[in-house]
């Protein structure tokens, strides 16, 4: 009995198996050093005059629950016109949609801004994407949010 066919299939099915799940695997630190970091720099510590900083409890503390869903409606849609953050304002700002970052791709880089950067509840789920993309927040809602004014997921899916 020859056992070498059943071997080689094996190792051929284990191979077309393995090799796109550890392609697949990125995580939200790799993602977010590929798509984010250029602009908002290593660890979202920002750069004046570019972009602002995404390593900022205070941000998340103001947006609360409605944290992952404006960072998902930024990605999504961009952002523009002026905001201030950490004393620091951005005039005529203008970061374009992330049309290029996959929705699973845009939960792992949501969940490293929220949960690792900043210790803050990532509650980023594929439901939230949806609302996100069926909403459409205007970047006037997104700077409102950003100065406090609550329930920017309520407020837009309502629409």
């Amino acid at each position: 009995m020859n056992k070498k066919p059943g071997a080689l299939r094996f190792l051929l099915l284990a191979s077309t198996m393995v090799v796109p799940l550890a392609l697949a695997a990125q995580d939200g630190a790799d993602l977010f050093r590929q798509n984010c970091a250029p602009c908002h720099a290593e660890k979202g510590a920002g750069a004046a005059g570019l972009a602002p900083p995404l390593q900022n409890a205070e941000l998340w503390r103001v947006l609360g629950e409605d944290s992952a869903y404006y960072l998902l409606a930024v990605m999504r849609g961009g952002l523009s016109g002026r905001i201030r953050s950490q004393g620091l304002d951005y005039i005529g700002l203008a970061m374009p949609p992330q049309a290029h970052v996959k929705p699973e791709e845009m939960q792992e880089i949501a969940r490293y801004v929220l949960e690792t950067l900043n210790g803050a509840k990532a509650n980023v789920s594929f439901a939230l994407l949806a609302e996100v993309a069926k909403a459409s927040p205007s970047h006037k809602e997104l700077r409102s949010a950003r100065n406090g004014k609550p329930g920017l997921s309520s407020k837009v899916a309502s629409k």
